[in-house]
């Protein structure tokens, strides 16, 4: 009988409307999803989870304009887990709207002690922007916190989009009309509908590192940079690309007047304490005059 319950639930795992046999293995995969849930609910509590930062740079004003705020997990006997290891499992037990708040209210905090023309970028995942009060609990959080709404950058993907598109663009207008900025993330990597860019009032389009990583040597997706681009000069929404590895990337973007990026080659992810060190660093660099030969090309 006991068998016959794992594969009843194993089978409902798997999304329902089919059935398995019990097989070996499948006790401890049931145990081993238990054990997850049940440190993700105590590590929320207890607060072991902790942020780290990506730059986001423009090459033109060779000022820094956002940290993007990214989660990790550090477990009490496992270490620091990656957020693809709990994600997913964290959307499916329907953890993430608790996760999302407290990743919020964690990165406009530490957000407060930096330069003022420096935004803090936050990721809200679909499941999350479902929820009917999100626009209000975000407002609520950054009221508490007392940063200046201006300074809040919420990302949300095409998924988000998808679900429930004109319930999305109420809730995302709600934020827009407080002064938060609005992030299309991972801009042409699903369903992406240009009416988005009509209806919605984005700030920034971030352009997926899928189109970033073969840019030296694919037409193609040249063609889209500098079409999206073009798209955001038009419409006066800033475009960013993601992913950037290398200097030739930088060259290429700038030429086709695409000027904040994101990647490794500017930047690894980092920790709060490092934020201040960093940001002077950048831009003091940049205003002494030390742009590479190629970005000094590109930018006349």
């Amino acid at each position: 009988m006991q068998h016959t319950d794992l594969a009843l639930y194993a089978a409902k795992e798997a999304g329902r409307n089919q059935f398995l046999r019990y097989e070996k293995g499948m006790r401890e995969a049931i145990q081993k999803k238990r054990k997850l849930e049940f440190d993700l609910k105590k590590s929320l509590e207890h607060e072991d989870f902790f942020l780290v930062y990506q730059p986001v740079v423009n090459a033109k004003t060779h000022k820094v304009s956002s940290f993007e705020a990214l989660l990790r997990w550090k477990h009490p006997v496992d270490g620091i887990i990656p957020p693809i290891n709990f994600i997913p499992f964290a959307e499916e037990i329907g953890l993430m709207p608790s996760i999302d708040m407290w990743v919020v209210k964690a990165a406009c905090k530490e957000a407060l002690s930096w330069p003022h023309h420096v935004s803090v970028s936050i990721n809200i995942s679909a499941k999350t922007f479902e929820l009917n009060n999100i626009s209000e609990s975000i407002l609520k959080i950054i009221e508490d916190v007392n940063i200046d709404p201006g300074r809040v950058e919420i990302e949300i993907t095409e998924t988000s989009m998808l679900l429930n598109a004109e319930e999305t663009i109420n809730k995302i207008k709600k934020l827009t009309e407080n002064n938060i900025k609005i992030a299309l993330d991972d801009f042409g990597t699903g369903y992406s509908s240009l009416s988005f860019l009509r209806d919605i009032p984005f700030n920034r389009i971030k352009i997926d590192r899928s189109f970033i990583k073969d840019i030296e040597s694919n037409i193609h997706s040249i063609a889209i940079i500098k079409a999206i681009a073009g798209i955001g000069d038009a419409l006066g929404v800033s475009i960013t690309a993601e992913g950037i590895e290398t200097a030739s990337q930088i060259s290429l973007l700038m030429r086709d007047k695409c000027y904040e990026h994101q990647g490794y080659y500017i930047s690894k992810p980092f920790e709060q304490t490092h934020i201040l060190p960093w940001i002077l660093s950048y831009e003091s660099e940049r205003v002494s005059g030390t742009l590479t030969e190629k970005e000094q090309i590109c930018l006349v």
